[in-house]
């Protein structure tokens, strides 16, 4: 079944902040290459969302390294998969939010 993608404001934010970095540092086509990669991980995820490891499970938290430098951290129940937040890999493990 496939489940409605919801986003956070959280997740948006830090979304456009990542499509700013590459378009500033790299190019339009690899902003555009990380954009499509996280809507097919996305619309794989809304189908099977037990693809990615769990990292609270109190929470009900997982995760989805999207690049080397980019993992999505989410949930799910029936009808939706929530998008919570992106992190940068490169940073301290101690920033993590989800």
């Amino acid at each position: 079944m496939e489940r409605k993608i919801i986003w956070t404001k959280r997740a948006s934010k830090k979304f456009e902040l990542i499509q700013q970095y590459l378009l500033e540092e790299w190019s339009d086509n690899t902003r555009i290459a990380f954009v499509d990669k996280t809507d097919i991980i996305l619309n794989h995820l809304a189908f099977f969302p037990h693809l990615g490891p769990i990292e609270h499970q109190e929470l009900g938290i997982y995760s989805f390294v999207i690049s080397k430098q980019n993992t999505l951290f989410y949930r799910f129940n029936d009808s939706h998969l929530i998008v919570l937040n992106f992190f940068d890999t490169r940073q301290s493990n101690s920033k993590r939010s989800y």
